[in-house]
């Protein structure tokens, strides 16, 4: 009998701690306002490795976190069925702040932290085989910094492109493809199989 082939998928991006506040009436400027506050490993790269693996794939994921948490995250990962290959950084972990409205809209103020230091080379180019996938999301083209970062990126998606593997990429936030302009991240990700876009 033919043993079952187990998809693996290749994740690299962002790791974020994320704030969580449901303010518990009308936001006061210069004085305290009431609120739940709560706290959670996110990151829109590090979410979607949970869930390839959640769907029974092999994951290995890459990424940056500040030094003290990389035995956390790492853990948190794992738990998850995701290899982590994390690297630390003196960078601080990225956060976001998400403030809940009462009509559930949200304010998300965000700080990358450790993922301004994710970049194409973080893959390494062996785990690009037949019949394996890799996955990125459009935080980590923007936030690499480098004039050429798309073209590092687009090289990226070639070199698993010939390797025979597949490619998908989830385009962000319409906020920050606004800020950086669509045309730079339409040249980074040129050659993906899957864009997964989201709405907001």
């Amino acid at each position: 009998m033919t043993e079952p082939v187990i998809p693996r998928v290749v994740v690299f991006g962002d790791v974020i701690d994320d704030i969580i506040v449901t303010p518990l009436g009308d936001i006061r400027p210069d004085t305290d306002t009431s609120a739940e506050i709560a706290r959670h490993a996110g990151g829109s790269a590090a979410n979607a490795a949970t869930w390839f693996a959640e769907l029974g794939c092999a994951v290995d994921f890459f990424g940056h976190v500040g030094s003290p948490d990389v035995a956390a995250h790492s853990a948190l990962l794992a738990q998850h069925g995701v290899t982590p290959h994390l690297s630390g950084a003196e960078l601080p972990t990225g956060t976001i702040v998400v403030v809940l409205q009462p009509d559930r809209t949200r304010t998300m103020l965000t700080s990358r932290g450790a993922n301004a230091l994710t970049s194409p080379q973080d893959v390494p180019r062996e785990l690009l085989r037949p019949g394996a996938h890799l996955h990125f999301t459009s935080y980590s083209v923007f936030g690499a910094g480098e004039a050429d970062a798309g073209s590092a990126f687009a090289e990226l998606i070639g070199s698993a492109r010939a390797a025979g593997a597949s490619v998908s990429v989830n385009p962000g936030s319409a906020g920050f493809i606004a800020e950086h302009g669509a045309a730079p991240l339409l040249t980074a990700i040129a050659g993906a199989t899957v864009i997964m876009c989201k709405l907001g």
